[in-house]
C-alpha cells in the first residue's frame, strides 16, 4: 500500500477498507470506519473500475 492522491491504496486503488470488506473482516471494517476511512474511494483498475468498499462487502456477503 502507498499514500496516493485519493488516500491509501495500491496502484489499482484497492484500499484497506475494500480489502477488509471483501474478506469479511467486520471488526477491521468497523475500526477503519471509526478512523474515518474513505468510503467513497473507487477502484481504478480496468476489470473492476469504479467499485467501492460497499460493493466489495455486498459481493462477499455476511462474515
Amino acid at each position: 500500500m502507498e499514500l496516493r492522491a485519493g488516500g491509501i491504496g495500491n496502484k489499482e486503488g484497492l484500499t484497506p477498507l475494500m480489502q477488509a470488506a471483501y474478506s469479511g473482516h467486520a471488526e477491521v471494517v468497523k475500526a477503519l470506519l471509526a478512523a474515518k476511512a474513505n468510503v467513497h474511494a473507487r477502484l481504478s483498475n480496468y476489470v473492476e473500475k469504479g467499485r467501492t468498499a460497499l460493493m466489495h462487502a455486498a459481493q462477499a456477503g455476511p462474515p
